[in-house]
């Protein structure tokens, strides 16, 4: 009989609580255990403090941006997978997202199979690393 493995855990961090309890909705139907937080500031203290198997992240927040969450949380978990949610991309932050190691970016409005696609990516890509 082979061992069951655990769920995957995600994190969502993103200003608009709407998006969060979306995403938190969709990943839970695909099975795996979802926190959300609103405060970017609150969401880097997490991914910090746990072992997430892929965060999922605005781009644009007040206080912490996307773009120096991703960098303050390299210096501590340098292996993350981090899926961009964003209705904001630009050519600048795309650069930023390719030095960061992003691995997944989902342009605003998404579709559920978008949001359960790219994590699936993400976490597959995470596992062949």
């Amino acid at each position: 009989m082979k061992p069951e493995t655990a769920p995957k855990k995600i994190l969502v961090v993103d200003d608009e609580a709407v998006v969060c309890e979306s995403c938190r909705r969709i990943l839970i139907r695909e099975g795996y255990v979802v926190d959300t937080c609103s405060d970017s500031r609150t969401g880097l203290r997490l991914a910090e403090l746990n072992h997430y198997d892929a965060i999922l992240l605005d781009l644009r927040m007040p206080i912490v941006d996307g773009v120096r969450f991703l960098e303050r949380l390299r210096e501590v978990r340098p292996n993350a997978s981090v899926v961009i949610i964003t209705g904001h991309a630009s050519a600048e932050s795309n650069r930023a997202f390719e030095r960061l190691g992003i691995c997944e970016l989902i342009a605003k409005p998404f579709t559920p199979e978008e949001v359960a696609g790219a994590v699936q990516r993400a976490l597959k890509a995470k596992d062949e690393s």
